[in-house]
């Protein structure tokens, strides 16, 4: 596995909105790979009527975390488990900040009708 730091600089390559809108666009394509045209569109009926903005509704046809994870495979060709520096058991802030970013995006955007 590649040093924490190297993995970091490739995050860092791009501004982090730039970085959670590519998540955002891919966190989508993994939805509509794994889930059905009808399950999608039940994602962003509900979001639309959630009124908790912090609730996203792809929980409730797959483990979004695993979607979202697969969407840093594909964005930065490795999953955010890979920012864990075990040694220290600690987490850098910015991938988990993209990671949060994104996932705002898609939330928002699904509520509000935008296309990410």
């Amino acid at each position: 596995m590649p040093s924490t730091g190297s993995i970091l600089l490739d995050l860092r390559k791009e501004p982090r909105a730039e970085n959670a809108r590519r998540v955002a666009v891919a966190f989508k394509a993994v939805l509509t790979e794994w889930l059905t045209a009808d399950e999608m569109a039940a994602v962003t009926a509900r979001n639309r009527a959630e009124v908790n903005p912090h609730v996203c509704h792809s929980h409730d046809f797959c483990d979004a975390n695993m979607a979202m994870d697969e969407a840093f495979r594909k964005v930065f060709g490795r999953p955010a488990s890979d920012y864990l520096d075990a040694a220290e058991g600690t987490l850098d802030e910015m991938p988990w900040e993209i990671w949060n970013d994104a996932w705002a995006i898609f939330a928002r955007e699904t509520r509000d009708g935008g296309s990410n």
